[in-house]
């Protein structure tokens, strides 16, 4: 079989990003198959299994699995710009051997035996929702980092309504949502993990289209098909806090705001922020040093009063680098239990910290 190198290296690296490290060889390989001028590359491991594939002029049938790491050096390190793969038996006539020439050089690979590949799993969806990639690259901030609490807290909610869909990140201490168009009830939501959807989406890029059997998911477009493990349990119930509206509004410039929370996070982690609906006030209360910072509110609604609480620096400097608006509104409830901003496809939602007095 004839191919061009690099389109043979790119699917071996998208396939390869599947791969864990094993102490069994045959789970750290690439199946390679070849039918009717259609090229595919299979890497697999317990958590993820990926199919890149490609159409190919050279209409020669082809299977093999080889150790992937080996198999992309080789392609790395070629010059020439197409490659010949063919097998040939090993002189004991028990394994083939997978001979890869390009240029002045051939070199041999033993191959593993092609039966004891497992075989993809089936797949059969009944949900198909075509998403933007970007709402889970918006809300990754508010996924939590650690397990303590269980898998779920590491994972994203989506809800599929009768038209649009709500992407859903949390970590116990703020809340992220990305909404599309919504409308009607919802008909469908499922949990997935957050490390799947950050890696499929490092490969698959933009437009991708995400799959669900209840057991399992896929992630796919042209050329490249991913698939994982359904996340299974329920979704913590954020009904409450979404309802929770607020007494008064201020809008800010947000890159001013996101400017002076920058510079006052240097002196602490936690920043208190006073407002009396005229200019908010930013500051910190640590001991080795204080600073402060004044900004214009450029409009107000709502309940005009003065009010003070604290975030958690980082946390709000997250979600306002999610978002990309000129300006933004945060709003105030009346307890102020909690801090929230809204856009037309957005929500951000921060619990505010103890103020010590």
């Amino acid at each position: 079989m004839i191919i061009g190198r690099m389109k043979l290296l790119e699917l071996a690296r998208k396939a390869s990003k599947a791969i864990r490290p094993s102490i069994t060889p045959i789970k750290e390989s690439l199946k390679i198959e070849a039918v009717d001028g259609k090229l595919q590359i299979t890497g697999m491991s317990t958590e993820m299994v990926i199919c890149a594939y490609d159409e190919i002029e050279d209409n020669t049938s082809f299977t093999c699995v080889v150790t992937a790491k080996i198999f992309t050096d080789i392609l790395n390190k070629m010059v020439s710009d197409t490659v010949e793969l063919s097998l040939v038996k090993s002189d004991s006539d028990e394994i083939d051997i997978l001979v890869i020439k390009g240029g002045i050089s051939s070199l041999n690979i033993q191959t593993f035996d092609a039966a004891s590949w497992s075989d993809l799993p089936e797949f059969t969806p009944k949900i198909k929702l075509k998403v933007n990639p970007k709402y889970f690259q918006d809300c990754a901030h508010a996924l939590s980092k650690s397990d303590d609490r269980g898998p779920i807290i590491e994972c994203y909610h989506i809800e599929e309504m009768e038209s649009g869909y709500k992407i859903v990140a949390l970590d116990g201490f703020r809340i992220s949502e990305r909404i599309s168009s919504p409308k009607g009830v919802v008909v469908n939501d499922f949990i997935i993990n957050g490390e799947f959807i950050k890696t499929a989406l490092s490969i698959a890029g933009d437009d991708i289209t995400i799959e669900t059997d209840d057991e399992k998911i896929r992630v796919s477009k042209p050329g490249i098909s991913i698939y994982g493990q359904m996340t299974n349990g329920s979704y913590f119930n954020i009904k409450a806090s979404e309802a929770i509206s607020a007494s008064t509004s201020l809008t800010l410039v947000r890159e001013d705001l996101l400017d002076a929370i920058r510079v006052s996070a240097i002196m602490d982690d936690s920043l208190v922020f006073d407002t009396d609906c005229k200019t908010l006030k930013i500051g910190s209360r640590r001991d080795i040093g204080k600073s402060n910072s004044e900004l214009p509110i450029l409009s107000a609604s709502g309940e005009t009063r003065s009010a003070q609480f604290a975030l958690k620096a980082n946390y709000i400097a997250d979600a306002l680098n999610s978002i990309t608006d000129e300006y933004v509104t945060i709003e105030l409830p009346e307890d102020l239990r909690a801090v929230f901003m809204k856009g037309e496809d957005y929500l951000e939602f921060i619990l505010p910290r103890l103020i010590k007095k």
